[in-house]
């Protein structure tokens, strides 16, 4: 260890991404009804169609990819959460399109795919950043790696002018009687966010760490510049909201230079 914050991010994976306690706590923003939503939105922003094949990176329990499956799209996620597969693959079943996803435990900075694999990629809920800045740069670079040229990307992260202009340094969430308690620090050299968290569910209280770069739009428009992507568009939710200083996400869409 240097010394230096960037080097060594603090994210405790299994801690914060324990399936029954994140889905117990974020259930109504991964809501089915929203998650159909967005699964639309990405496919219209992706240039989707049947038969074309788009990478979920990482996919989490499934929640937009297996919707995609359902437009007749091929879908491939990847994870580093083995819980949240197992969900996804459960889901998939029960909708009728196993044969449609392929789902990877994984990292998504090594992706196992060889190149021109895909015709678009997305990567959603703020899942970019969890990594020092060259990990966070990898991600990218194997998205483009994967793709065929004039591929799509979109990335999906929280708004970072209307995150620092309303910055809570701690928030409670409850639901159905329990609580999750959020203290957050940002570090302006860093760029990072730092939250500790308290979750107490059912008489039994966890804590975990985690730390999130949070990039603004230049910041991110320039990595993607770096990894080959031109940016094509770029909204203000995951459901195709106007972007602006105070919408809640920045969603890029980059194409891949030929």
């Amino acid at each position: 260890m240097t010394g230096d914050p960037e080097d060594d991010p603090v994210f405790e994976t299994e801690a914060v991404f324990d399936p029954e306690e994140y889905l117990h706590f974020y259930a109504d923003r991964v809501a089915p009804e929203r998650s159909e939503r967005e699964a639309g939105f990405v496919a219209g922003a992706l240039d989707l169609s049947a038969g074309d094949r788009v990478l979920d990176v990482p996919c989490g329990h499934g929640r937009i990819s297996n919707p995609l499956a359902e437009r007749g799209i091929e879908v491939a996620g990847i994870d580093a959460t083995e819980g949240f597969l197992d969900r996804a693959r459960a889901d998939a079943r029960e909708r009728g399109v196993a044969d449609r996803v392929e789902y990877v435990h994984g990292d998504m900075r090594h992706l196992p795919w060889p190149a021109d694999s895909f015709d678009a990629a997305y990567n959603a809920f703020t899942s970019f950043g969890y990594f020092d800045d060259a990990g966070n740069r990898r991600v990218l670079a194997e998205a483009a790696r994967v793709l065929e040229p004039g591929g799509r990307l979109l990335v999906d992260v929280n708004n970072h002018d209307a995150v620092m202009a309303d910055f809570e340094e701690t928030s409670v969430l409850e639901v159905d009687g329990d609580y999750m308690v959020d203290r957050r620090e940002y570090d302006p050299r860093t760029g990072r966010i730092t939250t500790g968290r308290l979750t107490v569910r059912d008489g039994r209280t966890r804590e975990a760490t985690f730390s999130v770069r949070s990039y603004t739009y230049p910041e991110l428009a320039a990595r993607f510049g770096d990894a080959g992507f031109d940016v094509v568009a770029e909204y203000g939710s995951l459901e195709g909201d106007d972007y602006s200083l105070s919408a809640g996400r920045t969603v890029l869409v980059g194409e891949l230079r030929s």
